[in-house]
């Protein structure tokens, strides 16, 4: 039996009409997954960036100030791309205990790099700084934790290259660590149960039992009678 040479023609266009269909999906889907290539090339022009002329810095001003309670804040510095594109390193200090807490460097489009600027400002009091104040400030913070065992984030090794040839010597300023003369943890929103025992433990080793102070903001990771001895005299202290 032939077939209607009318339906064959409406059959393989539908067919081509669903291949289009598909592959406009699969183009979509790859927009935001780019290709090995252009992640290659993206890596290059990061690392050019990378030693680019500086754009400006930013420095959370209360990580300046001496006595501030909280002793956490954001440093950001950026350079400029050839192309136009801005490199940007985000680092979360906490000058208390951890050091380089997070930390993240990106090329970014101009358009990017102000909404990353702005949402930082709506959170903390940001304030220009030099080149050399925010890497001073940034090394400052990763020696002292380091002397009590930690080390900073692992993003922040590509983050560090776009501090690399800015001469910390040229900032005369000189911060303040820990809390009242001890490292202080203070528990965040994404700390599990066994990274808050790790830090306590640390915090054991190279300092002492009685030479640190720790604030779990919710519940009692260790469930022993000496973690809430502690933290009671710590409130204590507060008072």
């Amino acid at each position: 039996m032939a077939i209607d040479p009318r339906k064959r023609q409406k059959k393989l266009a539908k067919e081509r009409a669903k291949r289009k269909a598909k592959a406009l999906a699969n183009r979509r889907a790859q927009q935001g997954k780019p290709s090995f290539l252009l992640r290659a090339a993206l890596g290059l022009e990061f690392e050019l960036a990378a030693r680019g002329p500086i754009h400006e810095c930013y420095v959370n001003k209360k990580l300046m100030t001496p006595g501030y309670d909280q002793g956490m804040g954001t440093v950001i510095v950026s350079r400029l791309a050839s192309s136009g594109m801005i490199a940007a390193g985000v680092y979360l200090l906490d000058l208390f205990c951890l050091g380089v807490k997070d930390s993240f460097a990106r090329l970014l489009t101009r358009e990017e790099y102000r909404q990353i600027l702005s949402q930082t400002r709506l959170q903390e009091p940001m304030k220009k700084a030099e080149p050399a104040v925010a890497k001073k400030l940034i090394e400052d913070t990763v020696a002292y934790a380091r002397s009590i065992g930690f080390e900073p984030h692992p993003d922040f090794r590509p983050a560090r290259k776009l501090l690399e040839d800015i001469d910390a010597s040229a900032c005369m300023m000189e911060f303040t660590f820990g809390d009242r003369g001890k490292p202080h943890f203070i528990s965040g929103p994404y700390d599990s149960q066994t990274r808050i025992r790790q830090i306590r433990d640390t915090l054991e080793r190279t300092c002492g039992k009685d030479n640190y102070n720790m604030t779990i903001l919710l519940g009692d990771p260790f469930g022993d009678d000496d973690f809430d001895d502690d933290y009671e005299e710590e409130d204590e202290e507060g008072d």
